[in-house]
């Protein structure tokens, strides 16, 4: 190639339009090389691949087929021209003056919509192709809303090449190949689109299709979350209905599960997520696409932390009048979720899927009525009259009045605690007794170490007497403030004296009743640190012991004080303790992760059988009650405090 610098200015422009080409200006395509680029571009353009990698492709088969120097796609915006794929390599492409060419090219070709070519100002026989790729928008498909369509907004496709080595007719019908081709290659991804949404179409006619021939709304559901799992090939699909006119959205299908329990922790959260996309009425995504709503969506996160899900993706189900009557929510892998196509189909199914499920909570109703006629009906027949027989006599053994006992767990606690505590800060010199020891009131528990206090004490006699001895100088002296002021030390030393001597006194700690060591130290320790109220040993007696009740919250309108209870402890060989109920706490308490009421029951225990601590199951003899009630009387409470207005 033979480049070289000049100051000479030549520009010509070639009045071709774009993607046609005359006799006079563009040779026949049975060259060769022209031919093995159109094979080649066309290979390309029925690729599905996105937007930049086809222009990518399509600029380097260009380049390798006409061994040009480079080329470059630019996007043009007014008077502003960006590169987007560009294969300009070398030091003269560099040069601002070079970069200033390219795109007043580039901008004139779009301003002229038509074909440039021109050589360069300031470097010899190189020369510039451009052919415009904007167009007429109202050419452009209609989309549907939220969708991103492929659109080639002001595009430009500029060869640079040695005018020296191919004329530029040549050249420019090249780069008119490489424009021809991406067009095709947006038609036919215009045709894929529309193929895709002709199929999506098609599924939604016939899931509406077999949601309105269901025989039941349940049904007619779990059919929806399972053909949407297969559909979207994803994890999960679950499905909530607005059953009344508050935001709150009752779980009603799983995809692959027929049958699933609404009070477990999964289908709060799936319930929380179908609620949130209701509220908010929109389609709602997690991860957020930005990052300033991701408060919004913490209800979509916990589903997606629960199920170990990448993405979670849920859209409002609307009827034909704007009603929203549910929501459906997808969790997989976010790749698939997050597509175009994906979130088209769930918004364009949003509407006929609500509608159809309307349709099918009138045919749940119409089932209803068609069984009512048939029980009907039969009921007339002789085994209907032996079912209504039956079904007599079943209501007449409800009303049969049975012993109603309430189960609940049980603790057994002492009565009454007391606790040997640590006189002052000091050590303990020994002890003598440990945890499960009998004691008896005055016992010997442990001593505290008085070596130091008699220290302390020694030298509070010594100060004592030196005070003495100057208050005895002053008042010889007449000094009487300073007399004054040895009696006050003399005073003080003498108070600290006596509690000294008052500790020294009480080194001993023993027991202030007759009981069971329950507490203190494991093993027999010596000239172990305290402080001064340290709990040092724990003491209660055990012929007697309170057996705490925790009565389940529901039942305690059942119970009252002086009921009978037996109860049975673990570890006792099966054998039962009888009592009655003494006292009730007012309050509720959280014992084992559920609400109970304490109920106090105080039992005899002579022989000591029972230890402080221990567990047990309890009956309560709450009177007689009918055996309908005792069956179905919590059902019923769960359903008046579930129901209520």
């Amino acid at each position: 190639m033979n480049i070289e610098t000049t100051d000479t200015t030549t520009t010509t422009a070639s009045q071709i339009p774009v993607g046609v080409a005359t006799s006079a200006s563009i040779k026949p395509l049975h060259n060769n090389a022209i031919s093995r680029l159109h094979v080649e571009l066309d290979g390309i353009a029925n690729r599905p691949v996105t937007d930049a990698m086809c222009r990518e492709s399509m600029l380097d088969c260009l380049l390798r087929c006409r061994k040009a120097v480079g080329g470059v796609w630019s996007s043009v915006n007014g008077d502003r021209v960006t590169s987007d794929i560009s294969r300009l390599q070398g030091p003269i492409f560099e040069r601002s003056e070079i970069k200033r060419w390219l795109a007043n090219i580039a901008i004139r070709a779009i301003s002229e919509q038509s074909n440039v070519v021109a050589e360069c100002p300031s470097v010899k026989n190189l020369l510039a192709i451009a052919v415009p790729l904007s167009t007429d928008r109202r050419q452009q498909r209609p989309v549907a809303d939220g969708e991103a369509p492929i659109q080639y907004p002001d595009h430009v496709l500029t060869m640079v090449t040695n005018n020296q080595n191919t004329p530029a007719d040549t050249e420019l019908l090249a780069v008119q190949c490489v424009v021809r081709a991406w067009r095709n290659w947006y038609t036919l991804t215009n045709i894929r689109q529309a193929d895709k949404r002709l199929a999506a179409t098609s599924a939604l006619l016939e899931l509406t299709r077999q949601m309105t021939q269901a025989a039941s709304q349940k049904r007619a559901l779990q059919t929806l979350a399972n053909e949407l799992q297969r559909y979207f090939d994803v994890r999960l699909v679950a499905i909530g209905l607005q059953k009344n006119w508050k935001a709150m959205v009752r779980l009603q299908a799983v995809s692959n599960i027929g049958d699933f329990d609404p009070n477990a922790q999964q289908s709060a959260r799936l319930e929380a997520a179908l609620s949130e996309t209701v509220i908010r009425k929109q389609i709602t995504q997690f991860p957020a696409i930005d990052p300033a709503d991701q408060h919004l969506h913490l209800a979509h996160k916990r589903v997606a932390e629960t199920f170990g899900i990448d993405a979670v993706s849920s859209v409002p189900l609307t009827a034909d009048n704007g009603r929203i009557v549910g929501s459906v929510l997808l969790g997989g892998s976010a790749q698939k979720l997050f597509e175009p196509q994906t979130r088209n189909i769930l918004t364009a199914a949003s509407t006929p899927l609500g509608h159809a499920l309307e349709i099918a909570e009138q045919l749940e109703g119409g089932l209803l009525r068609r069984t009512s006629r048939r029980l009907t009906k039969r009921i007339k027949s002789r085994l209907g009259i032996i079912a209504l027989m039956c079904a007599v006599l079943t209501v007449a053994v409800m009303f049969i009045p049975l012993p109603y006992r309430i189960a609940c767990r049980c603790t057994t606690e002492p009565t009454m605690r007391r606790y040997c505590l640590a006189p002052y800060d000091g050590l303990l010199e020994n002890t003598f007794v440990e945890p499960g020891d009998e004691v008896s009131a005055g016992d010997l528990l442990a001593r505290m170490q008085g070596r130091e206090l008699n220290w302390e004490l020694a030298g509070i006699v010594a100060d004592q007497q030196r005070v003495q001895k100057e208050r005895d100088v002053h008042r010889a002296n007449l000094q009487v403030a300073q007399a004054l002021i040895s009696e006050l030390e003399s005073e003080k030393l003498a108070a600290r004296k006596k509690l000294l001597q008052q500790r020294l006194n009480n080194l001993e700690l023993r027991s202030p009743i007759d009981g069971v060591v329950l507490s203190g130290s494991l093993d027999r320790r010596q000239n172990y640190p305290v402080a001064v109220g340290q709990v040092v040993y724990e003491i209660a007696p055990t012929n007697e012991l309170r057996l705490e009740l925790a009565v389940p919250a529901a039942e305690r309108p059942h119970i009252t004080e002086g009921m009978s209870v037996t109860a049975r402890m673990d570890g006792t060989g099966g054998n039962s303790v009888q009592g009655t109920i003494s006292r009730i706490h007012p309050r509720s308490e959280i014992r084992n992760e559920q609400n109970v009421f304490v109920a106090e029951v105080i039992i005899s225990n002579p022989d000591g059988d029972l230890k402080p601590g221990m567990e047990g199951t309890v009956r309560i003899t709450a009177g007689r009650k009918p055996l309908g009630w005792t069956i179905g009387h919590h059902a019923w409470e769960r359903l008046v405090t579930t129901v209520w207005w």
